[in-house]
């Protein structure tokens, strides 16, 4: 049960202290009369609550109300009114005081009022039309259109340059992110160089799983992601920063590219109780269509023929031992179920123009769909306020939130088991216990599927992140700011195997506990001062800075095993045998960093960022290294000549970036010596060994970018066009170099010779189709066309990426055995003789593919259409690539099943077939096959998705209002809806043999009060 009474405590204080906290400013006291006013759309003449209403040459502003009404307390004369809120035109008015009438204020919508959008850049925001950099964005609108239970899945296909693949589709798996391309050689999960910089309210986040990897063999482990423990529902937006000029204020951490996440913040107005609920259910998005019993007895006794052999006492399928007529369809026993999917979100909102508060609860509760009792809970408390001084001058902001994850889920994956003869024996037996199919001797002839859900697997993470921002006004324009930030981050894991979820044994079988725990805390100060000034026709903006930071990481593990009885599982003290260990690292990050922006007459802006870093990563002569970037940006859609000679065209920017930024991704104390116990004692002691031989002398790996962008919007906005070409080199590569075995060691942190190339085109375009009073119709679309190249590595004939990457090739593009083909005369597979010895299948016969294994291009297209309370959203996502054959499918022949598409094989010669001749064992063809996943016969995984579809409908303010309901909203969304692709199987998850992506449906319903 989750322990909600101090969160609860905390939303009654914030209540309490806020309850008078409605009032307007009002301007000093005269004879004065009331003005009532309401604010409302043109568009669909709903109310506007938050729209800011000015009396001009009065110190005097108010807001509306969440039904758009104000009050203006003024002595009688005239007055201007300026009236403004987002998305809608500026409006100006004059009014006569004494008003004998309501005053009802319409506002159009301004679409080019969204350039006027603040984007978070890190440690300064800058509207959208004036940024000299490259940074994607999206909302919480467009996340909250989307059932996914981690950010990253609201991103996918959204932004150009961002590629995201998902890796499982376990609630809590992971996702692949790669913004512009892979910079480092480093891509093992362990020791992964390319992910990006993770930082949520001004804190960085971990970037790479928090699992024990003694407890990552597969599954849910072996994909997780460290940001299933943030809710969606809680995020205000998601800038994606990508070039140098947007990333270099990041330095060495900005390396791969910068996701900032910004969560809600408390807004001024009334009360407001928001309450959103869903319940949806999901199961896999594709299936594979594979052979039946007839099909698959078919494949094995023809691969029995082929071998000129004879079914053995090991072959049950057919060899009589199981039965001969039996067929299940394991994909639908295994991963074809529903999971159920319900969601519980509330937030309480108040306060005024000085202090507001926000409070957020959230509860979710997930299923999956394979057998058994399995389930994730999460449940999270979210609460932000913020302070403004009465002169304006001191403004404080403080956010916390705490997220509680219990899941049960379960450890292993059991999709790789949908390859079982579909005449394999039942699950259970005549008793009810899980069937090993004995056979005469009492021994197993298979490995039962669901033996794994029989092995409890739980996990219980907590998550705490807090920032707070004190922001003073020294001088006019002289701001001092000062962040600080803490996160903190655990898992408890358990995995119990009981001795009734194994098979029998002719030795004992024993049960096993194994627990781990694994904690990342981190800390961040950085103290600031911000300087914006008018200089003549420009502004100037200085930022210069600090950053202290402190990452501590332990883990421990303990395994108990030996266990007799399965009574005594829960009690690690008494098991026979138990072994413990732990671990932990400390890393330290100081920097120091500025930025110097210069916008001269809002039509020529310069930018330069520079920051120094210092890292404990490295060794002593090697800690520091030095980063910077210039942007500039011409608006010339601003330029008075241009207006007259282009009057479609209503914006129009010019903008380009370089710079160089660092990477220090890498093991912490790669630099020193380190030993560890030996296993075996000596002499009755216990001593330590070498593990690692020290270098202190590798450095920096270093990225330079380039980006040339082109940013034009036609006929008032509603055409916006966005072109960029960008160009990034990686040198100085650090890795963990392989070691000749006659060393003693596996390998040395090193820098390598070696530069990498990532290239490519991103284009944006958004539309405003057609708009009239009640419909509406606006679209986006964005493509990517990304190219990676390895520039050089002197001597890359002596390395270990010998026989891995081409100098002049993409990182991509393996070196492969070229296919050929299935031989018409032999039956078997051919390769291509390179070296011209006789045998097609030498190390020296590998030659560069034709095609790299990536993702070509890919994109999004958005749609929104809006007829009065209706909206109608949906999402096509768009991905050209090239995988491998799946890993899950042995040789066809074995006693393996197989996809429907390998009946197409040669069974006498001259037959032209797609797959070579059915075999069970390692002679000729079963060799060709062993081959084949090394050659170039490649796949075509490239699939277009309906990726998410949203239809809402919010209920007239009018048929509400008397209930004392401030706006509701029915709405069904869905998720990977329809795939259409040439895949055998979910093109996404790929050749993992991963549960595949689910297709989701929810029915929710969001009220305010």
């Amino acid at each position: 049960m989750f322990k909600t009474i101090p969160i609860i405590v905390m939303a009654t204080l914030c209540l309490n202290l806020s309850s008078n906290a409605q009032e307007p400013l009002k301007p000093p006291a005269l004879k004065n009369q009331g003005v009532i006013g309401k604010i409302i759309s043109a568009f669909t003449g709903e109310s506007l609550p938050g729209a800011v209403i000015k009396v001009n040459a009065q110190n005097y502003t108010t807001v509306s109300s969440d039904k758009g009404e104000f009050i203006l307390t003024l002595s009688n004369g005239t007055y201007n009114l300026s009236i403004s809120h987002l998305g809608y035109k500026n409006k100006s008015i004059s009014i006569q005081v004494p008003f004998k009438e309501s005053l009802v204020i319409a506002l159009d919508n301004d679409d080019k009022n969204l350039q006027e959008v603040e984007i978070n850049a890190g440690y300064y925001t800058v509207k959208d039309k004036e940024r000299t950099g490259a940074i994607s964005r999206v909302t919480a609108e467009t996340i909250g259109k989307q059932p996914v239970s981690n950010p990253l899945a609201a991103l996918i296909g959204r932004m150009p340059g961002v590629n995201i693949e998902q890796q499982s589709g376990i609630n809590g798996g992971g996702f692949k992110v790669e913004i512009r391309g892979q910079n480092s050689l480093r891509t093992t999960s362990a020791d992964n160089g390319n992910r990006p910089l993770y930082i949520i309210d001004g804190v960085p986040y971990p970037s790479s799983p928090i699992t024990n990897s003694n407890l990552s063999v597969e599954g849910l482990s072996a994909f997780s992601s460290p940001l299933n423990y943030i809710n969606p529902a809680d995020i205000e937006s998601i800038e994606v920063l990508k070039d140098a000029d947007a990333t270099a204020i990041y330095g060495s951490r900005g390396a791969n590219g910068v996701i900032l996440i910004s969560t809600k913040k408390a807004k001024s107005g009334q009360h407001t109780i928001d309450m959103n609920v869903y319940h949806g259910v999901s199961e896999i998005s594709r299936r594979v269509e594979l052979l039946n019993t007839q099909q698959y007895l078919e494949m094995r006794r023809e691969a029995f023929k082929n071998d000129n052999t004879s079914p053995g006492p090991t072959d049950y399928d057919v060899n009589g031992t199981w039965d001969q007529n039996r067929y299940t369809d394991w994909q639908e026993v295994l991963i074809g179920g529903k999971a159920k999917n319900t969601s519980l979100q509330a937030a309480i909102n108040g306060g005024n123009e000085l202090t507001q508060f926000t409070f957020r609860g959230n509860y979710s509760r997930n299923t999956t769909v394979t057998p058994g009792n399995f389930v994730d809970h999460k449940g999270a408390g979210a609460l932000s306020v913020n302070h403004t001084s009465a002169n304006h001058k001191f403004k404080a902001s403080f956010s916390a939130s705490y997220s509680i994850d219990r899941n049960k889920l379960g450890l292993f994956d059991v999709s790789k088991y949908i390859s079982l003869p579909p005449n394999a024996p039942p699950l259970y037996d005549e008793k009810g216990k899980l069937n090993w199919g004995l056979n005469s001797s009492g021994s197993p002839t298979w490995t039962n599927p669901i033996a794994s859900i029989y092995q409890p697997y739980n996990s219980k993470a907590n998550g705490f992140i807090t920032s707070a921002l004190l922001d003073y006004e020294l001088v006019k324009g002289l701001f001092l700011k000062s962040s600080f930030g803490y996160t903190n981050i655990g898992l408890n894991e358990n995995l119990i195997t009981p001795i009734s979820s194994q098979a029998p044994s002719p030795s004992a079988v024993t049960g096993t506990n194994l627990s781990a725990f694994n904690n990342i805390e981190t800390w961040i100060i950085e103290p600031l001062l911000n300087y914006k000034r008018k200089i003549g026709p420009g502004t100037i903006d200085l930022v210069l800075g600090a950053t202290f930071q402190k990452d501590d990481q332990r883990s421990e593990r303990i395994s108990a095993s030996g266990y007799l009885s399965d009574l005594y599982l829960d009690n690690v003290s008494v098991a026979p045998s138990r072994l413990g260990s732990a671990s932990s690292s400390q890393y330290r990050y100081n920097a120091i960093f500025g930025r110097v922006n210069y916008n001269l007459n809002s039509r020529y802006i310069v930018n330069l960022t520079g920051r120094r870093d210092g890292s404990s990563r490295f060794g002593p002569d090697q800690q520091f290294g030095n980063f910077g970037a210039i942007g500039l940006a011409w608006i010339f859609s601003n330029e008075s000549w241009l207006a007259e000679k282009l009057p479609m065209l209503s914006y129009g920017k010019l903008r380009g970036s370089y710079g160089i930024t660092g990477n220090d991704q890498i093991p912490n104390y790669g630099y020193l010596e380190t030993y560890k116990a030996t296993t075996q004692p000596y002499q009755g002691e216990n001593g330590l060994i070498p593990s690692r031989i020290a270098n202190p002398d590798f450095s920096w790996e270093t990225s330079r970018k380039a980006e040339l962008a082109l940013d034009l919007g036609f006929i008032n906005d509603k055409i916006l066009l966005a072109l960029s070409h960008y160009g990034n080199r990686s040198s100085n590569q650090l890795v963990g170099y392989t070691l000749p075995d006659i060393t003693g060691f596996p390998s040395i942190q090193y820098n390598l010779p070696a530069t990498i190339q990532n290239t490519g085109w991103e284009f944006e375009l958004n539309t405003t189709n057609i708009k009239t009073t009640t419909f509406s119709w606006k679209s986006s679309l964005n493509f990517s066309v990304p190219k990676n190249k390895l520039v050089s590595y002197p001597n890359i004939e002596g390395s270990s990426y010998v026989y891995m990457y081409t100098v002049g090739a993409s990182m991509f593009r393996p070196k492969a055995y070229h296919y050929l083909g299935v031989d018409a005369q032999t039956g078997v597979y051919m390769f291509e003789d390179v070296d011209g010895n006789g045998n097609d299948t030498d190390e020296t016969d590998r030659k560069l593919a034709s095609r790299s294994l990536t993702s070509h291009w890919y994109g999004g297209f958005q749609n929104s259409i809006t007829f009065k309370g209706l909206q109608l959203d949906f999402f096509f996502q768009f991905v050209n690539k090239t995988s491998r054959y799946s890993s899950t499918f042995p040789t066809p022949g074995a006693l393996y099943n197989q996809p429907i598409e390998v009946m197409d094989r040669w069974q006498k010669p001259g037959d032209i077939a797609n797959y070579q001749m059915f075999t069970q064992d390692f002679g000729l063809a079963g060799n060709k096959d062993y081959y084949l996943v090394s050659s170039d016969r490649f796949r075509n995984s490239s699939f277009v998705r309906l990726k998410n579809l949203s239809l809402s409908w919010n209920a007239p303010s009018q048929w509400i209002h008397q209930a004392k309901i401030k706006s509701l909203r029915l709405y069904l969304q869905g998720q990977n809806l329809i795939t259409l692709t040439k895949y055998p199987g979910d093109p996404e998850v790929g050749a993992s043999g991963a549960l595949p992506s689910l297709r989701t449906v929810t029915l929710g319903m969001q009220i305010s009060f």
